[in-house]
């Protein structure tokens, strides 16, 4: 499949419009013409994270300059960040960078939805980085023909991640997963790649060329912990 072009520029600020979804929060950015999602300025981390936990463990984190903060949790907690992301300003600041929420982008979802889900993640990606804190773009899609709002907004040759939990055990799942990876990587040539959960043989393949910063799944962290 053939995702459409991306774009590169956009016919006008989200905030010149109206809408009842908006959240009050949104930054004045630029937008794509299609779906309206903020464009997004490209990251690169300034080294290799040492250590990574979810927002809502940062508690735990004792590694702050070298630390990933990601949003791989369900979507009740991300509703935290949704509702007021000025809370989590200072303590989001501390860390090397954060991977922008991961909101569901299922099967059987309706396509509204879905969309909602991405530019809730672009949205909070914008806000964060207005205030200066590097964000990671989180790319999630279900169905392949997804990829053609996933890619809006995106910068190439950037820091993208992705996550492969919960997505390997389900043969149509990972299927999407991997074949969907291979337009994203071919659109997008990031600098870098923040893969969280298990890697693949295939996605192994498709990344050879990049960077890789493999991060294990909290879960699987916390039960290596308990087993040293």
């Amino acid at each position: 499949m053939k995702a459409k072009e991306l774009f590169t520029h956009s016919t006008l600020s989200f905030n010149d419009s109206y809408s009842p979804w908006r959240p009050q929060w949104f930054p004045l950015v630029h937008v794509t013409p299609s779906y309206q999602f903020p464009i997004l300025d490209s990251v690169y981390l300034k080294r290799v994270p040492t250590y990574s936990t979810s927002f809502v463990r940062t508690d735990d984190c004792k590694m702050h300059e070298a630390s990933i903060i990601h949003g791989y949790v369900d979507d009740e907690r991300l509703l935290r960040i949704t509702s007021r992301p000025q809370r989590y300003l200072h303590n989001f600041s501390q860390h090397l960078a954060v991977i922008a929420p991961d909101y569901s982008v299922k099967l059987g979802m309706p396509r509204h939805d879905r969309i909602r889900s991405v530019f809730m993640n672009r949205a909070l990606c914008a806000y964060f980085r207005d205030h200066g804190i590097d964000v990671i773009p989180n790319i999630r899609w279900a169905e392949l023909d997804d990829l053609d709002f996933v890619l809006e907004g995106l910068p190439r040759q950037s820091t993208v991640a992705f996550s492969t939990q919960s997505l390997l055990d389900d043969h149509l799942l990972r299927f999407n997963l991997e074949e969907g990876m291979s337009v994203v990587l071919q659109q997008l040539v990031p600098d870098c790649i923040v893969l969280y959960g298990q890697m693949t043989e295939r996605i192994r393949e498709l990344t050879l060329s990049s960077r890789v910063i493999e991060i294990p799944s909290d879960i699987s962290r916390i039960h290596q912990q308990e087993s040293e």
